[in-house]
């Protein structure tokens, strides 16, 4: 996410008053508000526990079902309302990411599907490489971590990590989370391409 993006009043930021929209394309139609209206319980749930590793997942999508029998959700300040009634502010880690964080990045990575983008991007990118060409891929979520990983468990390349050292983290703290991957692709036999093909 960009400073711009949060700035789109797309309701990406949970700072603000926006409508819950996330959309980053325009030819993307549902919106996260339609999203929180929507989705079954169940289906909530999967989202907040799939895309954000949230542990009160549970809590949240019956939050919301509650809420939603009321009024719809349709601003970041309603959302912020029923994170509220989950993980009072008084009752909060102060060393722990802002529940808000994690909770509108899971609605903004489904919106997205930034999963399923991320898996297409690795395909064509890694498809354009020449022999010993190297790809560089920052994550700085858990989830597009997986995606990574699951990609080079299939194609098999070198690879190295990278991840910031103290002093980065210091001077960025948004660098805590990031891995650096270095993919580059050699050169398979006729035996190795079959198996990845099968």
């Amino acid at each position: 996410m960009s400073t711009d993006q949060l700035r789109s009043n797309k309701g990406f930021s949970f700072r603000g008053e926006e409508l819950l929209d996330m959309r980053m394309s325009p030819e993307t139609a549902v919106t996260a508000a339609d999203l929180l209206n929507v989705l079954f319980k169940k289906e909530l749930e999967q989202l907040f526990t799939n895309y954000a590793d949230i542990d009160y997942a549970n809590r949240l999508a019956n939050a919301i079902i509650r809420f939603r029998r009321v009024r719809p959700v349709q601003t970041a300040a309603d959302l912020r309302e029923i994170i509220a009634t989950v993980v009072p502010e008084g009752n909060r880690s102060s060393s722990a990411r802002l529940p808000e964080a994690r909770v509108f990045q899971a609605l903004r990575i489904a919106v997205n599907d930034e999963f399923g983008a991320l898996k297409d991007f690795l395909q064509a990118a890694y498809g354009h490489l020449k022999d010993d060409g190297v790809l560089a891929v920052i994550t700085f979520h858990s989830g597009e971590d997986r995606v990574v990983k699951q990609f080079i468990k299939t194609h098999k390349p070198e690879t190295a990590l990278f991840r910031p050292d103290t002093d980065e983290q210091a001077s960025n703290p948004q660098s805590r989370s990031a891995k650096l991957r270095i993919i580059i692709k050699k050169r398979i036999t006729a035996h190795e391409h079959q198996e990845i093909n099968n």
